[in-house]
């Protein structure tokens, strides 16, 4: 693996591995893309402890390296998040030919489902 740009001091836990063809920042050890961190972070305020004690199996102060390569890279990484999360429905269903959708109808007044 590629190590962070050559940036070991400031992100000696990033590293790079290759993902459909492209060069992926994830924190080592971990298998988190800096992507899947910055995504979290937009649900938690930014808050590495949240994040660490929801969703990982890492520590607040890695989860910090991976905003802060996130910031520094906003550029990229967003662009990342739009990739991974943003996709249509119908490039979904190509890629996962076994999902089902289920839709559902939702009380504009009480947010109830119906």
């Amino acid at each position: 693996m590629v190590t962070a740009r050559g940036d070991t001091e400031r992100f000696p836990h990033i590293e790079f591995r290759e993902v459909e063809g492209n060069l992926e920042a994830y924190l080592s050890g971990s298998g988190l893309a800096i992507w899947e961190i910055a995504w979290l972070s937009r649900s938690y305020g930014r808050d590495a402890q949240t994040i660490a004690d929801n969703h990982t199996v890492v520590g607040p102060e890695l989860i910090e390296e991976g905003l802060q390569y996130a910031a520094e890279h906003a550029d990229e990484i967003d662009a990342e998040v739009a990739q991974h999360t943003e996709r249509p429905l119908e490039e979904l269903l190509e890629m996962f030919p076994g999902m089902r959708v289920i839709t559902f109808e939702v009380d504009e007044v009480g947010g109830q489902h119906s």
